[in-house]
């Protein structure tokens, strides 16, 4: 019996620890003071989901307000050369459930943040995540990342 709890508490803490690790890879930290640009990002293609038609805009004003940064229509666009870093971001899923529809909220995402200049990438995140129909949302999802994102970078 003894045993069986301790089997059970080590299964908790693993669970806990994998659930804090960070989707965030840091390879060179953002200098302070860039003037960061969010560069709208791609949709995502229909996959698991069929509402990828306009996930690229949420998830682009999503970042953007969270970072209060502005938007740039591309990465090659006359107005990125305002900018030191630019966030590139691809939506890789994205489903806003109907309630009691008995499908997840859920909604993924690939960013990357490059030096403008040289197009060295500095930083990259991945995140996935689901949320239940009735209390959660793909736009909440997105936020979350957004924030984990700038926790990391520590702006």
């Amino acid at each position: 019996m003894k045993r069986g709890i301790a089997y059970l508490l080590v299964l908790v803490v693993l669970f806990v620890v994998s659930g804090c690790m960070s989707n965030v890879t840091v390879l060179q930290p953002v200098e302070k003071g860039a003037r960061l640009g969010i560069v709208q990002f791609d949709e995502c293609l229909a996959g698991n989901y069929n509402n990828c038609t306009g996930s690229g805009k949420v998830a682009t004003q999503i970042f953007s307000e969270v970072f209060g940064a502005p938007i740039v229509e591309k990465e090659s666009s006359s107005n990125a050369a305002d900018f030191d870093v630019l966030l590139i971001g691809r939506v890789l899923e994205y489903n806003e459930a109907v309630p009691m529809a008995f499908r997840p909220n859920a909604a993924a995402v690939d960013v990357v943040i490059k030096r403008r200049i040289d197009g060295k990438t500095l930083i990259t995140f991945h995140d996935s995540d689901t949320a239940n129909n009735l209390t959660g949302s793909p736009k909440r999802i997105l936020k979350g990342f957004a924030e984990d994102l700038k926790d990391a970078m520590g702006k």
